[in-house]
């Protein structure tokens, strides 16, 4: 069974959504500092795709994504399983595993078609590419805290792929660390 598939297309739909980024935005964005943190963090990802180097996305998440928080998230039910010991070991594994599923998937988002931003209600931000495909960010502050994509947020389906693994090995969090090193 194929499990990565939809964190594959989330992942590379983000990727996507933030090559964009460095195209139109329209004049909404003047008036909304989330727009700005949804382009400058676009741009910088367009850079991490052409060096197509897992490093140089690790870089973009620590700059412009509130790892920490994601990764807390998707540990879900077994956050608290988590030794405190293990936590900085498994955020860092996180971010590395998102690192290299990002620049395995950034091949098709080298170019830059146009990227709007539609809305910016606060911390959220709803952007169109050539005004049909819709992705709306969360934000936390400076920091890209979700994004989702064709109705699925990125955050739940990690925590769904997380949760999962710790399942099927009976609440085991070294077995979830042994998949994020693979």
């Amino acid at each position: 069974m194929n499990t990565t598939c939809p964190t594959a297309r989330i992942l590379s739909a983000i990727v996507a959504l933030t090559v964009l980024t460095c195209s139109t935005v329209s004049s909404l964005a003047m008036n909304c500092p989330a727009a700005d943190t949804v382009r400058n963090s676009g741009s910088a990802l367009i850079g991490a795709a052409h060096r197509s180097s897992a490093s140089a996305f690790a870089s973009v998440l620590t700059r412009y994504a509130d790892v920490n928080a994601i990764a807390m998230f998707a540990l879900g039910q077994y956050r608290g399983a988590l030794p405190a010991s293990r936590r900085g070991e498994y955020v860092a594994k996180t971010q590395r595993y998102i690192s290299r599923f990002l620049v395995e998937n950034s091949g098709p988002f080298k170019s830059s078609p146009n990227l709007a931003i539609e809305t910016c209600d606060g911390n959220l931000v709803e952007t169109s590419l050539d005004g049909r495909s819709k992705m709306l960010w969360r934000l936390s502050g400076a920091r890209v805290r979700d994004v989702r994509v064709s109705g699925v947020w990125l955050a739940l389906e990690l925590r769904s792929k997380f949760t999962d693994i710790v399942r099927r090995n009976h609440g085991d969090i070294s077995a979830l660390l042994d998949f994020l090193s693979a």
